[in-house]
């Protein structure tokens, strides 16, 4: 998410030819950098690092790469894994009403059945929503994660009141 495609690209083309069981993620781009990879100045938690390249991308790959050439599952790499399943949704941030109906669409296009979304104190996901309700599909759900948007029960009441209105369910 968020990563562009020569990211992935430069990321990939940095890992072909590389015996993944003679690395590690902290490791393997350490030419010059933290351990981590990233060089000094950037913070760990960044998607990019040096020469154009996706740590996390990368870290995700050779979890992959290593637990294959092993005969073990990814998760079992980490300790095993903590559920059985993992639910994925779509994502947008906090489009205005019709490029949300039209991520919506894509959405349920691509098999999915719900969407994650931002919101801002002033609820404009919640109106965007209200907007075009009639139009959504049936058995779509949705997140809101206003993060520390709504700042009181007092706030967020009357937003909570147009989503109890609303034809479709919430988390």
């Amino acid at each position: 998410r968020g990563t562009s495609r020569a990211t992935v690209e430069a990321t990939l083309h940095d890992l072909l030819g590389r015996n993944l069981l003679h690395v590690t993620p902290a490791t393997i781009w350490q030419h010059g950098y933290e351990a981590s990879g990233l060089p000094a100045t950037y913070t760990l938690p960044s998607w990019e690092v040096a020469g154009g390249r996706s740590y996390a991308l990368m870290e995700a790959l050779w979890l992959d790469a290593v637990g294959r050439a092993v005969g073990m599952p990814a998760h079992q790499l980490l300790g095993g894994a903590v559920r059985e399943q993992v639910a994925v949704d779509f994502w947008a941030n906090r489009p205005a009403a019709p490029t949300l109906l039209a991520l919506i669409h894509e959405a349920a296009e691509l098999g999915l059945t719900g969407m994650k979304m931002k919101c801002n104190r002033f609820g404009d996901t919640v109106h965007a929503l209200q907007t075009i309700a009639a139009d959504i599909p049936t058995g779509f759900r949705f997140t809101i994660d206003p993060m520390y948007a709504w700042r009181s029960m007092r706030e967020a009441a009357p937003l909570f009141a147009i989503l109890a209105e609303l034809p479709f369910a919430f988390q």
